[in-house]
């Protein structure tokens, strides 16, 4: 890895920068013509265009955003309550890429935001492939030589596909670094090595991964060079200046990344098990081209692969020039060191464990996994493990170049000059990937021209945006770029659990975040309505509804019925405040209906919190059709099919299947509706009949309960209900003998957030236990249990019940609803006696 001693490289190009233009010109135009479009969009005005399709991007535009908003003063480089609102979130674990952010924001100033974003990306690309050539200049001191590992180094697609990652695909550091680090020892120039530190130290606000693997890198690197130099204590010094430059710099960047342990827990864990991209035919086989890669994956079998799109590919070229090199003895000992620098990326690369075309072979464990147990801080986050490439992509230049030196020696310029150049034009070829092109039309962002009118008239607009998700709120968060207006939602690089705090703690945007629709159910009226105050109270003031951002219309159906503020086919926009219309003109059911329904609510009936659905055949509702069934998070207009003698949903969205999955249905009707007798029929299929709740000329209302446990766990009159610790309620327990078996049912009213389990266990009358069994609590309100009573001795048993913690074993106190009775562990919830 020794450089040359005199620093003839650096005069130069300090000296005589016009030698250099040829060269420099190539790797301009090289870059300009692997990357088209992007030029292209840079000069178009008109269209909002970017050179990737990777929806990374709208992320990457809403950093260069915030940056703009903490030179500004009006936000902190680490932190945004424009997301999540209004709690706000931690940044310290976003990918900021400061000099893409800052090259981004000074073009904005000069450019539409895209085409500005469009620039930044290929100045960038560019600058990649001249720090390479600078270091590879210093290096063969040729500089064809040094254009052709340029081009393996900064046209590789690892860089040239980061147009939405320039976190990982600046890679700067690495040629700058070893450039610095190599001239400073060798010639003992100590302000070198200072800025070969001050080089790393910011590379953390590059990316955190450029940081780690220039950190392993320069590991290597050092270590080889104390082999020859251990006794040295002038090269320790330097070492340690080195890394004191280092600290100091990437500091301010990486310790609130330690000190946020909550945070970085949740970063260790993304995708844990999940690591992508660790193939080993991506080496062979690039995935992108669109000449070579039908005939390469016909090579290599390859039928498919994984959404991740592999940027590993190392070409043959640069492997047969290696090779070449590694078979004259002049350049394998200068290769040898390279080829050792580049195995730990090799193997890093493939992940935790050998994959090959897509088959994981677990039995195969590689480096990675043992790091991650060792350092889990630095390598547990690199969940893509493609990440590793930027890693090996200078040592593969390096090598590249030996190979071409060893057919082509510098004593014959012109031969040199020829080959070099024909290895990059072959090179740029291998590595070509088809740039996609992401447009945004005009139209899509009318609905923010209309909320800016809303502004205009006093409001100040505080969104939530449907539906929720990763996906799409990377969107939204481009859409807060032009025009400020916090949101509910965000996405962070790693986003911690505890940024949904506040969604999960409100009843709608729970809902909606969970892809369920929620509307105002008569049955739970106040829930509703308070969360529609406690939305209005945190400033929220608007919920945009995005059609084309997937198909989710169970979230759509909650606004079923209601009047849009504005609509187009990009976005149709609510007032938070028109949610009240659900509860009033926006109800499927007629007003008297509706109260009464809300009166049985309000009386502590014993019904579950969910798995409870209205059927209306009132003829008041608001859709079409002739019935509606729906519950707090179901909507479906139904029409009667009389083929199979059963109704169908008129809403992609509904399902009149999914009345199975309900517990109790209330059946609310028009007595003058004649077809109410078909519905009655086809509830009686898997229901029975309770009792009617209200019959008058106007409404009839009937409550039916699910045919396996019949009615008698809603209706009894002396319900034996228990309130426990954390929420949980129990509604109603009945114990039935049936032949050699207790059937024990229950009611859950209030089921538990967590997972709680139950048992059930039967004493005699000396105390001791004779049977038990042990239960999860699922996602039913209601549950038969059964146990096994043949083998029992004849006598008198009491039959306990135990709620308590499933993964510690602790039980749950309670209180009895009727007596107010406490107890700290069991409770007796039925006598038997045996014959």
């Amino acid at each position: 890895m020794n450089g040359p001693k005199a620093p003839r490289a650096w005069k130069t190009l300090t000296g005589g920068l016009r030698a250099h233009l040829p060269c420099l010109i190539i790797l301009a135009a090289l870059i300009a013509a692997m990357t088209w479009p992007a030029l292209a969009l840079v000069m178009d005005l008109e269209t909002f265009a970017l050179p990737t399709r990777n929806t990374d991007v709208w992320q990457k535009l809403w950093d260069v955003w915030h940056l703009e908003q903490v030179l500004r003063g009006e936000a902190e480089l680490f932190y945004s309550d424009a997301m999540f609102h209004p709690q706000g979130i931690s940044l310290v674990h976003q990918n900021f890429s400061l000099p893409q952010m800052l090259t981004a924001s000074l073009l904005s100033g000069l450019l539409p935001s895209a085409n500005a974003y469009s620039l930044a990306y290929l100045l960038m690309s560019f600058a990649v492939a001249a720090s390479a050539y600078l270091y590879l200049q210093y290096l063969f001191c040729q500089k064809w030589l040094a254009l052709a590992g340029a081009v393996v180094f900064g046209a590789s697609q690892h860089v040239l596909s980061a147009a939405a990652h320039p976190d990982v695909g600046f890679v700067v550091a690495f040629p700058l670094t070893l450039y610095c680090f190599q001239r400073g020892v060798q010639e003992s120039r100590w302000k070198l090595i200072a800025l070969a530190g001050l080089i790393i130290g910011a590379s953390a606000w590059m990316s955190v991964y450029i940081l780690i693997c220039l950190l392993l890198t320069m590991a290597l690197v050092g270590l080889g060079y104390a082999l020859g130099r251990w006794r040295d204590g002038r090269y320790w010094a330097m070492l340690a200046l080195m890394a004191a430059f280092a600290l100091v710099i990437s500091g301010p960047r990486v310790l609130p990344i330690l000190a946020d342990t909550q945070s970085l827990d949740a970063a260790l864990s993304k995708q844990a098990g999940g690591e992508t991209g660790a193939d080993l035919l991506d080496y062979f086989v690039n995935h992108q081209h669109p000449l070579t890669t039908p005939l390469l994956k016909t090579v290599f079998g390859v039928d498919s692969h994984t959404w991740w799109r592999p940027t590993s590919y190392l070409g043959y070229a640069p492997l047969l020039l290696i090779a070449l090199g590694l078979s004259r003895t002049r350049c394998r000992r200068r290769i040898l060191p390279w080829l050792l620098l580049a195995l730990p990326f090799l193997l890093l690369r493939l992940g935790s464990a050998l994959t090959i075309d897509g088959v994981v072979h677990e039995s195969v464990v590689l480096p990675k996994a043992l790091l991650d147990q060792i350092f889990p801080a630095a390598f547990k986050p690199f969940h893509a493990a493609n990440q590793f490439q930027m890693g090996l992509l200078l040592p593969l230049a390096v090598m590249t170049c030996y190979g071409l030196r060893a057919i082509a020696p510098a004593d014959n310029p012109a031969r040199l000059r020829v080959v070099a150049l024909a290895a990059a034009a072959i090179i740029a070829f291998e590595y070509y990937a088809e740039t996609g092109v992401r447009l945004l039309p005009a139209e899509q962002l009318r609905f923010i021209d209309w909320l800016r009118t809303e502004e205009e008239s006093g409001m100040e607009p505080r969104l939530i945006n449907l539906p929720m998700g990763r996906q799409p709120a990377k969107l939204y968060g481009f859409y807060q770029t032009l025009t400020g207006y916090p949101q509910v939602e965000g996405l962070t690089g790693r986003t911690p659990p505890r940024a949904y705090q506040f969604i999960e703690s409100e009843a709608l945007p729970r809902a909606w975040r969970a892809g369920q629709a929620t509307r105002c159910f008569p049955l739970a009226e106040a829930d509703f309505l308070a969360s529609v105050a406690n939305l209005a109270k945190a400033g929220f003031t608007h919920i945009v509804w995005h059609p084309r951002q997937n198909l989710d219309l169970a979230v759509e159906a909650t606004f079923a019925g209601l009047q849009a503020a504005y609509r187009d086919e990009y976005a149709v926009v609510y007032r938070l405040a028109e949610l009240r219309q659900s509860c009033e003109g926006g109800s499927p059911l007629n007003a008297r209906s509706r109260r009464q329904l809300r009166e049985i609510g309000e009386t502590g009936a014993l019904l579950p919190a969910s798995g409870v659905a209205v059927l209306s055949v009132s003829g008041h509702q608001a859709e079409p059709g002739e019935a509606l069934l729906f519950a707090p998070r179901f909507y479906a207009p139904l029409a009667w099919n009389p083929d199979s003698g059963a109704p169908d949903a008129l809403l992609e969205a509904g399902d009149a299947e999914a009345l199975a999955s309900f517990s109790f249905v209330f059946a609310v009707a028009d007595p003058q509706t004649a077809v109410f007798a078909r519905y009655q029929g086809w509830l009686a299929r898997d229901f029975v009949a309770c009792r009617p709740l209200a019959e008058s000329e106007a409404v009839r209302i009937e409550l039916y309960a699910r045919a396996r446990y019949g009615c008698e766990l809603a209706v009894s009159q002396a319900p034996l209900t228990v309130d426990y610790q954390g929420g949980v309620q129990l509604g109603n327990v009945m114990a039935t003998r049936v032949d050699d078996a207790l059937e024990v049912d229950l009611l859950w009213t209030r089921l538990p957030a967590e997972p709680l389990a139950i048992s059930l266990q039967l004493f005699d009358d000396a105390g001791a236990r004779a049977q038990g069994a042990d239960f999860v609590i699922g996602a039913a309100p209601i549950a038969r249990h059964r146990l096994e009573l043949a083998g029992l001795d004849p006598g008198k048993y009491r039959l306990m019940l135990i709620l308590y913690h499933y993964e510690s074993g602790d039980s749950i106190a309670g209180t009895v609803a009727a007596s107010k009775a406490g107890f700290e562990r069991a409770l007796e919830i039925a006598r038997i006696s045996l014959d």
